[in-house]
């Protein structure tokens, strides 16, 4: 670990944020006396703006699964899949925060807030002083709010759009999200984000917070397209950032399987992939009550909890369970 001075009263810690010479002199003296991880440590305590996976550990890490739901199309279901997916998670016990990352705000509308009021806090304003470079930061837990059928959210506002403008200037612009997540990283199991639709810097910070992405889709042809475009922007993500990002799988929604040949509809998804890349067994079906649970700013198990796509989610959450490894149920790992 090398420590140099940049100037009178700044250090620069080689490979992470330039701190002051004051909190740097007495982490380089207790460098001589202890270990490098308990120094880096207590540099995330003094200034904690580095995404939980460098700096906390695998270990912590490994305590939330943190997955993008996204697709570089928009209006491919992502938000209702988050909504739904999340939801059957928190029904198996799980502890779940959605996370609106859409400067289109669809989740925070699903989820029954039309306008955030200016009293509460959203994910704009615990980002707000990262990009304007200012100290007066936020508790991540000060902007969380819990939803009447069990799942916390963090919502946003139609200000993510100046903000993601705003970033290209920011220090370390792809770890905003990364560090807002850090502070909750271990009180939940599982943190959604519902990502935006197009490939930006709220797609690159939503990349950088997760371990893990889910592609949604659409079973038509331009959906399908979005599948390779988006597969090309996680690859180089990870090549340049080095960050292992793990696609679980492609879900298709709105599939009429009356009318779609699923045979097909695989065939061609994987011809426009290029590549090998794993699909969910369980697709969610075209249904009227998806549409209408969104309406009344309800999960589908809220709305029609015995049809068949309130189903199709439930055993969508038992075959992520299953990949990844066991189920955990009121909180308690199986």
């Amino acid at each position: 670990m090398h420590i140099s001075p940049t100037n009178c009263c700044c250090i620069e810690i080689h490979g992470f944020a330039a701190i002051p010479y004051s909190i740097a002199h007495g982490l380089h003296q207790q460098y001589k006396q202890h270990k490098t991880d308990e120094v880096l440590k207590a540099v995330i305590k003094e200034r904690p703006i580095f995404p939980p996976n460098i700096l906390v550990g695998a270990e912590r890490m490994n305590e939330t699964k943190i997955i993008s739901v996204t697709n570089d199309k928009g209006g491919v279901g992502k938000t209702t899949t988050v909504h739904n997916f999340g939801y059957a998670l928190m029904k198996k016990g799980y502890r779940v925060l959605l996370v609106d990352f859409n400067a289109q705000c669809d989740l925070t509308a699903e989820l029954g807030i039309a306008e955030p009021d200016a009293e509460n806090n959203t994910l704009c304003d615990a980002m707000r002083p990262y990009i304007m470079d200012t100290d007066d930061f936020l508790d991540t837990a000060e902007c969380i709010r819990a939803n009447p059928n069990g799942l916390d959210f963090l919502p946003a506002t139609q200000e993510l759009a100046d903000l993601e403008t705003l970033m290209i200037q920011a220090y370390q612009r792809e770890m905003i999200l990364s560090s807002i997540l850090q502070e909750i990283v271990g009180q939940y199991d599982f943190i959604l984000i519902d990502c935006p639709g197009s490939l930006g810097q709220l797609m690159v910070n939503a990349l950088m917070a997760s371990n893990e992405v889910i592609l949604a889709a659409f079973p038509e042809k331009n959906s399908l397209a979005g599948l390779s475009k988006i597969m090309n922007f996680i690859d180089q993500i990870s090549r340049r950032m080095h960050r292992e990002i793990q696609v679980r799988g492609v879900l298709f929604n709105r599939v009429d399987v009356r009318e779609t040949d699923l045979n097909k509809l695989l065939k061609d998804a994987k011809a426009h992939v290029k590549r090998e890349l794993p699909f969910f067994n369980n697709w969610i079906p075209k249904r009227v009550s998806v549409a209408r649970a969104v309406e009344h700013a309800a999960s589908i198990f809220e709305y029609e909890p015995s049809s068949d796509a309130a189903i199709a989610y439930a055993k969508l959450a038992n075959e992520y369970l299953k990949q990844a490894g066991g189920e955990k149920r009121n909180g308690k790992s199986a």
